[in-house]
């Protein structure tokens, strides 16, 4: 069976696939304590920390779920990030603060602090669940690709890349979280935009076909601005953006744990202002 992947397609991922290996054993080596396993020394300069949040938050849910959220229906599901900025502002001036002041390691520590091991590890395991089934949905998407391309069983490929990320992240803690994240998020962003001026390019009209079209079928709509909980409203939508920002920015680990590994909270605030600055654009154009 002829697969779609080329030479020149598996040599790309295997030089990605063994930076991300080097990666591992090189920050291994370096993490001594465990203040520097976990927040790297709190040494990350904002633009690296802001570059290392936008790929954990990039993932293959972006580049498959969004396109396919706007085919089905229409740009109604951007509403959740629509609410990004104004979250945002509110990290910057309460959120950020709070989590610095304590010099806390994890967002977990100040449940322990203020109410007790029972809330802390309640709030550890809540986290690590929903992380599982964050993980899983990742995995199974780009997984679809690369079972496209290779023909391999999507079990095998879902293992695959479940112990071999697994391995470069534990192996080498946070450096190597932050600094294969930053590489991931140029990569993710480039590649994005790659695609998206391809597909331009591709079409007899280029981008203002992309528009007719669009608005045609009505593909750039926000949905009903009427006030219907019961439906899946722009209000309906952005009160879930809402609530998911403020999760994420008020005690999602991935987020509070590069508060903690910034030099100082000038820093972390521009690591969360970069961050934000870069992500709605990226979603506005896979939508």
């Amino acid at each position: 069976m002829d697969l779609p992947i080329r030479v020149p397609d598996i040599l790309a991922i295997a030089v990605y696939l063994s930076a991300m290996v080097a990666a591992g054993f090189y920050f291994a080596r370096k993490n001594e304590t465990t203040e520097a396993y976990f927040v790297g020394n709190r040494n990350f300069p904002g633009w690296v920390l802001g570059l290392s949040m936008l790929g954990t938050i990039i993932s293959s849910a972006t580049f498959l779920a969004l396109p396919a959220a706007a085919y089905v229906l229409d740009w109604r599901q951007l509403s959740v990030n629509l609410v990004l900025p104004f979250v945002a502002i509110l990290a910057v001036v309460v959120f950020i603060p709070f989590f610095r002041r304590g010099g806390l390691t994890t967002a977990f520590e100040y449940l322990g602090r203020r109410y007790g091991a029972l809330p802390r590890l309640y709030g550890t395991f809540s986290f690590i669940l929903m992380q599982l089934i964050r993980m899983a949905q990742i995995l199974f998407l780009v997984s679809l690709p690369i079972q496209f391309l290779t023909g391999a069983p999507i079990t095998l490929v879902i293992v695959g890349c479940g112990l071999f990320i697994a391995f470069y992240t534990i192996a080498g803690g946070i450096e190597a979280v932050v600094w294969t994240d930053v590489l991931q998020a140029v990569i993710l962003m480039v590649g994005g935009l790659l695609c998206f001026l391809l597909i331009a390019w591709d079409l007899p009209g280029g981008f203002r076909q992309i528009l007719e079209v669009g608005a045609e079928n009505d593909k750039f709509s926000l949905s009903s601005f009427e006030w219907n909980l019961s439906e899946r409203t722009f209000w309906t939508v952005a009160i879930l953006g809402i609530i998911n920002w403020l999760a994420i920015y008020g005690g999602d680990q991935n987020m509070v744990q590069r508060y903690a590994a910034a030099p100082s909270t000038r820093e972390a605030r521009k690591a969360t202002l970069i961050y934000s600055a870069l992500a709605l654009p990226l979603w506005i154009m896979f939508f």
